[in-house]
């Protein structure tokens, strides 16, 4: 029922059980899936209300929705607020806001969180590191991005396709934009 155009289905099956952590978690996750992040905001703030106490699994259906609605800022202080419902960030909250930071360019932050999940101790995984060698290879920091694909055994793991193509694409880009400028400043010559 939690899947994409489920939604729909998961709010009227949440309308006839008795209000409970699992149904709200359960919904959040539907919305999530179906990018209703106004809709999983609407429940979170409910759940809230009844004086419900939010898991990780709850903040991370939140951190999803807010993802998948290209809300990225938000998710990254709903990760910072973690702590305040005595709760630790895991990989997947980690990983769900990195790739919506990578998704908008913002190599920086996803840098600072994957700093900040070796920081809590936990071990990135393929998805995190795939998510920061995307955010740098399209950027003038591709060289870190090739330094972090030649070192991946550091964290034990090994390249999988999507690494392989994130850092042939950025390369490619990074190419054609030193191209670029060579032609502009042999132009003023």
């Amino acid at each position: 029922c939690g899947r994409g155009i489920a939604w729909p289905m998961a709010m009227q099956l949440f309308e006839t059980q008795r209000p409970s952590l699992v149904t709200h978690n359960a919904l959040l996750s539907a919305f999530a899936e179906g990018s209703q992040w106004q809709l999983a905001l609407q429940v979170f703030k409910s759940l809230l209300q009844k004086k419900m106490t939010p898991t990780v699994v709850t903040l991370n259906s939140m951190l999803h929705a807010l993802c998948r609605g290209s809300h990225h800022l938000a998710a990254q202080r709903l990760l910072g607020r973690m702590p305040s419902y005595s709760l630790t960030a895991d990989l997947y909250s980690y990983t769900t806001v990195m790739s919506a930071c990578t998704s908008v360019s913002c190599w920086e932050t996803t840098c600072e969180l994957l700093c900040n999940m070796i920081s809590a101790e936990i071990d990135p995984d393929i998805y995190s590191i795939n998510n920061m060698i995307g955010a740098l290879a399209n950027t003038p920091k591709w060289k870190e991005a090739l330094h972090m694909f030649s070192n991946m055994e550091n964290f034990r793991l090994a390249p999988d396709f999507v690494t392989h193509s994130v850092i042939l694409a950025g390369r490619i880009q990074a190419m054609v934009q030193e191209e670029q400028l060579d032609t502009a400043a042999s132009s003023r010559v």
